[in-house]
């Protein structure tokens, strides 16, 4: 029975050899910090809300803010909404109202209470966060 030979140099060898050569320095610090990033900027795309074309003319001609707590919270309503397997849900934010598709993470129509619409149609659950 032949040996096993390992021909292969360990990965941290081969990212420090990657390292010189681009910049001369050996230091783990930038690799670590640079992944960390990517990784982070990836959870935060996947789980934050983007808006559709129809929905920011929405919140422009309704004068709607939104503060970056009411945006963790619409976020929050719509990770609720993905436990629950709904797939177009009504997220309520104090008084403010979005339309989401929750598979792909966008809002499709925004409004406020003082909005004479109070009728949601095409809605499969409803999240109030």
């Amino acid at each position: 029975m032949n040996p096993i030979v390992n021909e292969f140099a360990p990965l941290s060898s081969t990212l420090d050899d990657l390292r010189s050569k681009r910049d001369g320095s050996n230091s783990n610090s930038d690799v670590n910090v640079s992944f960390k990033m990517i990784y982070q900027n990836t959870l935060d795309d996947a789980t934050s809300v983007s808006f559709s074309k129809h929905a920011n003319e929405r919140i422009s001609s309704r004068q709607l803010d939104l503060s970056e707590d009411q945006m963790k919270r619409l976020n929050d309503g719509v990770i609720k909404a993905r436990e629950k397997n709904i797939k177009d849900s009504l997220i309520i934010v104090d008084d403010m109202s979005f339309v989401v598709n929750i598979p792909n993470n966008k809002v499709i129509t925004a409004l406020n209470s003082q909005d004479d619409r109070n009728v949601f149609t095409n809605i499969d659950g409803a999240v109030i966060s």
